[in-house]
């Protein structure tokens, strides 16, 4: 017997939002027909909480949930409630930020600091930044470097992005971060040209159990969907897991379904077509 789905986290940019970083009518209605059909629903990205704003006010977040997580910023890092305040924030360790911040800048890759509501850099010019103003819907603060933030500061990071045009150099960066974080620390594409440094227990899939933990419910309960590397570890773990059209191929591989690409509407479609046929209550 199919456990019936009773939950769906999404990631936000490739996914939820189209190449516009827009939340489309059909999206918007997407979500609606969860509710209506008394299946949940919360969104996780690699964002800082402020970049989720309009991505909140679009779907109309508060009034659909009262009550515990609603929302994950940075990778699963901090956890958040409707109004996008912090539930629980996992930042980096102070060391493991430095080694980041060192790999960085010894490679000449640009490199941004998000705390829960600051983003810190030193090139105002950097080729990702004024694409990134627009994803996150806040403006930088430019600091002279990075060598003397102060440990309040350093205490409060919640992802350090390594931004290239060269998605190999950013590998290789993801390989030298490998060897010389400490096990508390990850790197990971959220993008081929963002390079995010977290916490290791900063990630999608503890956020995906602490959801359905609030909720009550089994992780077979639980649906996921997205379409970058990063979004593994809620995709391994969901009851149904979604890859959407314009996912690598390594993350189609790994999931249960494959949806239309973010610029033809596949998270409404993966709603219509995957979730809610496994939802509890019918759609008339």
């Amino acid at each position: 017997m199919t456990t019936p789905i009773r939950f769906l986290v999404s990631d936000v940019d490739g996914t939820l939002v189209d190449a516009n970083k827009d939340v489309t009518p059909a999206a918007q209605a997407a979500v609606q027909s969860l509710h209506d059909a008394e299946v949940g629903f919360a969104f996780v990205s690699s964002r800082p909480p402020r970049g989720l704003a309009y991505v909140a006010d679009a779907l109309e977040l508060a009034k659909h949930v009262r009550e515990g997580p609603a929302a994950a910023a940075f990778n699963g890092g901090a956890l958040l409630d409707a109004q996008l305040q912090p539930i629980a924030f996992t930042p980096l360790l102070d060391a493991d930020a430095r080694i980041a911040l060192d790999v960085f800048a010894a490679m000449k890759i640009d490199i941004w600091v998000f705390t829960l509501t600051e983003w810190l850099l030193v090139d105002p010019d950097g080729h990702y930044v004024a694409h990134e103003r627009h994803t996150v819907g806040f403006d930088h603060r430019c600091v002279a470097s990075f060598d003397g933030l102060g440990p309040d500061l350093m205490r409060g990071i919640g992802k350090i992005v390594g931004s290239s045009t060269d998605p190999d150099l950013l590998e290789r960066a993801a390989k030298t971060l490998a060897e010389r974080l400490s096990p508390h620390a990850k790197a990971s594409l959220s993008q081929a040209y963002y390079l995010d440094v977290t916490h290791a227990e900063a990630n999608k899939g503890a956020a995906l159990r602490a959801i359905a933990a609030h909720a009550g419910l089994t992780l077979h309960e639980m649906a996921a969907i997205g379409d970058m590397r990063n979004d593994l570890a809620m995709l391994d773990i969901a009851g149904l897991s979604i890859a959407m059209g314009n996912a690598p191929d390594d993350v189609k591989a790994a999931a249960d379904e494959v949806t239309d690409s973010n610029r033809d509407e596949g998270f409404a479609k993966a709603v219509q077509r995957f979730v809610l046929p496994r939802a509890t209550k019918e759609i008339a």
